[in-house]
């Protein structure tokens, strides 16, 4: 399935690339995030399929929070409380928090959601 979904996100990618040069840059960037993200799972011993990656946030905001352009934020929510039909209440917590950096090519676990 991790196969799977990373040649989605490449033909995505190239096909961004194909539109907008601009964006090949972070294309790329997204691809390993989400690469060093998934890697995590097994080491905390939690099955990658049963999670949705829900947001992707990179940390560049200009604040005190600054942490600049190379640490990414993940959230990734449990399947199975997220409802098939769009009128249905989304399950609380089931999220799990992962932090990836970059430069140092690690990703690491912040926490659950309530």
């Amino acid at each position: 399935m991790k196969k799977l979904t990373l040649i989605v996100l490449v033909f995505c990618s190239a096909i961004a690339y194909g539109q907008n040069k601009d964006v090949e840059v972070k294309d790329v960037e997204y691809l390993k995030v989400i690469e060093l993200a998934d890697n995590l799972f097994p080491t905390i011993e939690i099955e990658r399929q049963e999670y949705k990656l829900i947001s992707i946030n990179n940390m560049v905001i200009k604040s005190s929070d600054y942490q600049g352009p190379h640490i990414w934020h993940l959230t990734y929510k449990l399947k199975s409380i997220i409802p098939d039909d769009e009128n249905s209440i989304i399950g609380a917590g089931g999220e799990i928090f992962i932090e990836v950096n970059l430069i140092e090519n690690k990703a690491k676990l912040l926490g659950f959601g309530e």
